[in-house]
């Protein structure tokens, strides 16, 4: 990993970034079910922020606790009831393996870069 690869979040695995075009959550790290109690806590603070498309970066995600699934189901329906895309990107093959097990890889289809992603929107 170069020194531009690092992606230090500090405390939390996640940053939100907004954008004019779109919205983006970068995940990093394993995330265990504190974590995704503290996201959903923030998340729901910061949705009325997300108008744009939205972009999930998982480039650096290592692996989610079960629980961080219904919360990105969440966002999936956030995307739907505004009538904006969500779209995620970099997911590990451990991460996509699990979602198509339990039937979810159609709902967060995955793309191989950030710039296939956006290009999507």
């Amino acid at each position: 990993m170069s020194a531009t690869d690092h992606i230090d979040f500090g405390r939390a695995p996640f940053e939100f970034i907004p954008g004019d075009r779109y919205y983006t959550i970068q995940l990093a790290g394993d995330l265990d079910l504190d974590s995704a109690r503290e996201f959903d806590k923030r998340l729901s603070k910061k949705i009325p922020e997300i108008k744009n498309h939205l972009l999930l970066d998982l480039t650096h995600c290592k692996g989610m606790h079960p629980q961080w699934f219904r919360i990105l189901m969440g966002l999936v329906s956030h995307c739907r009831n505004s009538q904006k895309k969500l779209r995620c990107f970099g997911m590990s093959d451990r991460l996509r393996f699990y979602l198509a097990e339990n039937g979810m890889d159609s709902t967060l289809q995955n793309f191989q870069s950030k710039e296939l992603a956006i290009a999507d929107l």
